[in-house]
């Protein structure tokens, strides 16, 4: 019995949905165990932009997902500016509200939809030239780096989930893959693509951040965004690269492994877990 398109395209969905779920709670679970000063890193490891063009490989064609990884580069810059816009917006409202749950809904609101008003016209316009997207991406993440640790000596603060927090955050996660899996099969990969470079992991932990300290203290946990995003970029690069050749399967092993690899190299130079560790004890 051969199956519709659509219950085909169903399957993929509820597939990518539990797929993002998994990966997300694996990788919350990696930072609650590492440093305050590696969560950061480790929450850029690629989760949506993984699933997202590895689905997409499946559903629409791996040379498709291949051609429009440029037109990522630009909002997975916009990415590393979403936590300046959240932390600037939850200062504000938390003058103007004393409800937490307030200043988190309308800080990500805000945040989101600058994120939105700048990548939007971007796929519109379909600024998808490599020569274009990685100078700028590179400036976004030179100028990001330098305006979140200009003289911050503070302690990052752990976040803390509740059993209850995680299986939100897979949940929202999950829901996202799918729903960034969806617009790269009915509407145009390159949407899907973008989508894909929204912060809906990091964002989650901000969240959750937010709802157990002020927002001043978000500062220092963000800080590490912009570089640890190189391995998000890397990722990108590779299955531009290596998604034609090698298949969608075997092109993601490929692109986690030099992901993985630059991730390492961020968090060598960064400094060693012991090393981490003496200085939160300062």
């Amino acid at each position: 019995m051969e199956l519709s398109p659509d219950i085909i395209l169903f399957i993929q969905l509820v597939v990518s949905f539990f797929a993002g779920g998994t990966l997300i709670a694996l990788l919350t679970f990696a930072a609650e165990k590492a440093g305050s000063r590696a969560s950061g890193i480790i929450l850029a490891i690629p989760s949506t932009a993984a699933l997202g063009f590895f689905f997409m490989g499946w559903v629409v064609s791996p040379d498709e997902v291949a051609t429009i990884v440029p037109g990522t580069l630009i909002p997975l810059g916009f990415c590393i500016l979403f936590p300046l816009a959240y932390i600037y917006s939850a200062a504000v409202f938390a003058r103007i509200t004393g409800s937490k749950w307030l200043q988190i809904f309308l800080s990500f609101l805000t945040a989101s939809s600058i994120w939105l008003l700048l990548a939007i016209p971007l796929v519109i316009y379909r600024v998808n030239d490599p020569l274009i997207s990685i100078p700028v991406y590179l400036l976004m993440v030179w100028v990001a780096h330098e305006l979140m640790n200009r003289g911050l000596t503070d302690k990052p603060p752990s976040a803390v989930y509740t059993v209850r927090q995680k299986i939100l955050r897979a949940f929202f996660v999950g829901l996202f893959i799918m729903f960034v899996v969806f617009l790269g099969k009915t509407l145009d990969p390159l949407w899907g693509g973008a989508m894909a470079m929204f912060p809906v992991a990091f964002s989650s932990s901000l969240m959750v951040m937010h709802a157990q300290y002020e927002p001043h203290y978000l500062y220092p946990a963000a800080r590490r965004i912009p570089v640890g995003s190189l391995s998000i970029f890397v990722y990108n690069i590779t299955v531009m690269l290596v998604f034609p050749v090698a298949g969608f399967i075997l092109g993601t092993l490929i692109a986690y492994i030099t992901s993985l690899a630059t991730t390492l190299i961020i968090l060598k130079l960064s400094g060693s877990p012991a090393q981490n560790s003496k200085h939160e004890k300062k």
